[in-house]
């Protein structure tokens, strides 16, 4: 999905500059302090800070989103806490790619990544206390304004009221004013009987993008001198390549090189090391196109590694068979039978 390349200055400065709105910066476990007085000037002497939402003053908040949107619905779901946080009205919320940058890098688990189905475990700790800072900022921002205790006042749908006078005012009124404040370290958070957003059927902030064509995925990056290549794998983990026409390959207008990921050579395809990798060989072009010519011209051959005969039907019916058999035993710790016993 969308991710805008711009600089982290540019954002602050921009975000700042746009009628007025409120940046706000988080201190996260892992990342040092902002000095959120600053909020609008050149703040790149503030290092490994989170700048997770913006608010401007018609009231649009926008939520930069630390994991990659592949269709799970993650530029949903983490806007999703940050704005049940921050009480905000969510047809007034917007989400975009965070940059790629040590900002967004988790503060426990010291990377950035997305798989696993993890990325709302993984973050709603991190990013639910963004959301409660924000709030009382804004909070505080309208107590000042109206010289009234802090205890006096309510959030709801993007708006502080103060009952006692009638008063009220809108995020956006107080997004350049709550601007000043330090965010607290440990905002309180909600109990979950108070969600209004999160548990709700929300509609994904994606879709309009999807659906008008203004999204932008991986294969429409462009970069200077960039080449494209086509890959063409074993059909299992354990065959390995037995021949390929590398020479008609590259023959092939365009073709710049035939690049073989054997499996026995995850270092060449820097794979992670928990990643298994199939033997692979990739045809680079200069164009999308002529890789996948090149691809057709190679005509790569594995074979079937030994498993040919394995199949889904063939595991179950060789689990099935294993169940009449004693199993082996592993360990042997305790009295599992009493402990079942008094549990």
């Amino acid at each position: 999905m969308q991710s805008h390349n711009n600089s982290r200055r540019r954002f602050l400065k921009s975000s700042a500059l746009a009628g007025g709105g409120l940046l706000l910066g988080f201190s996260l476990p892992g990342c040092s302090a902002l000095n959120s007085g600053q909020a609008g000037l050149d703040t790149d002497e503030a290092h490994n800070v989170s700048a997770w939402l913006s608010i401007a003053t018609n009231g649009l908040i926008t939520i930069r989103v630390p994991s990659s949107e592949m269709g799970q619905g993650v530029l949903t779901a983490l806007p999703m806490i940050i704005a049940e946080e921050l009480d905000a009205d969510w047809s007034q919320v917007r989400s975009e790619t965070a940059p790629v940058n040590a900002d967004f890098i988790h503060p426990v688990r010291g990377v950035r990544g997305t798989g696993g189905s993890s990325a709302v475990r993984n973050w709603w700790p991190v990013i639910a206390q963004a959301g409660a800072a924000a709030r009382q900022m804004l909070l505080q921002a309208a107590a000042q304004a109206w010289s009234v205790e802090l205890s006096q006042l309510s959030a709801a749908n993007s708006v502080v009221t103060h009952a006692a006078s009638g008063r009220s005012a809108s995020y956006g009124e107080l997004a350049a004013a709550a601007g000043v404040f330090t965010p607290p370290n440990n905002p309180k958070l909600k109990n979950r009987d108070r969600y209004q957003i999160i548990g709700t059927s929300a509609q994904r902030l994606d879709t309009p993008a999807k659906v008008n064509g203004t999204a932008e995925f991986g294969i429409d990056v462009k970069v200077p001198n960039m080449v494209y290549a086509t890959t063409c794998a074993s059909p299992n983990f354990v065959g390995s390549l037995q021949s390929m026409d590398v020479e008609a390959a590259k023959n092939v207008n365009g073709v710049l090189d035939v690049i073989r990921l054997s499996l026995t050579e995850p270092a060449i395809a820097k794979a992670q090391p928990l990643v298994a990798l199939a033997d692979t060989v990739a045809v680079v072009a200069s164009s999308y196109w002529q890789a996948k010519q090149g691809l057709q011209a190679l005509r790569p051959s594995f074979d079937d590694g030994g498993v040919a005969d394995v199949s889904s039907m063939s595991l179950h019916r060789d689990f099935s068979a294993a169940l009449n058999f004693d199993g082996v035993q592993m360990r042997d710790d305790g009295d599992t039978t009493g402990a079942l016993q008094e549990a």
